[in-house]
């Protein structure tokens, strides 16, 4: 003897099967992290456009031109220096000489440092600028991305193409301005 269910009763089992399976895949999809919503922010044109950013360019510039000034001057003096030894050399005693051989090298050295010193000293500033204008946009993209209820900012470089009005640059540049209009950059003298 074979049991036979009515055609519409294995319909019935086989609808609330696929219903139950859709309840569960449903359930299972809002356990899943929400729908990404992303800002897109150009941190180079922060860096180039924004007031802070070009005042610390500007200080920069400013700087290497005086460093660059004074290596000139060094080298013109160590030069000058070498000549006036070369033309002393045949007049004065071998060890007179030598003292002023190793007196020249020993200014030669300390320019030398002197320089690396400066463009130290400048590196750190610049980089000191730089975490400065970057702790100032952080509230501003965090304040950006709340208004428009994002949950991630992405760097323009990372961004292959985009859709709709997802970058943001040019507002956290405005609010940036209002907030850190110049910056002073602590260089050496």
């Amino acid at each position: 003897m074979t049991l036979s269910f009515p055609k519409y009763l294995v319909l019935s089992l086989m609808a609330l099967m696929f219903v139950g399976g859709a309840a569960v895949n449903e359930a299972q999809a809002q356990k899943r992290a929400p729908a990404a919503a992303i800002l897109v922010v150009d941190f180079g044109r922060i860096a180039t456009e924004s007031l802070a950013g070009k005042d610390v360019k500007n200080q920069l510039t400013a700087f290497v031109n005086r460093l660059e000034s004074r290596l000139a001057q060094l080298r013109q003096q160590l030069n000058e220096e070498q000549q006036s030894l070369a033309k002393q050399r045949e007049i004065m005693a071998p060890e007179a000489f030598q003292a002023r051989i190793n007196e020249f090298r020993g200014k030669a050295q300390s320019a030398e440092r002197e320089i690396q010193a400066q463009q130290s000293a400048g590196q750190r500033a610049r980089e000191e600028a730089e975490a400065r204008i970057d702790s100032a946009v952080r509230p501003i993209i965090n304040s950006i991305m709340r208004e428009r209820r994002a949950n991630m900012v992405l760097r323009k470089e990372l961004v292959i193409d985009q859709t709709g009005n997802i970058d943001v640059t040019t507002e956290v540049i405005e609010r940036l301005n209002g907030e850190l209009p110049q910056l002073k950059v602590a260089l050496p003298n």
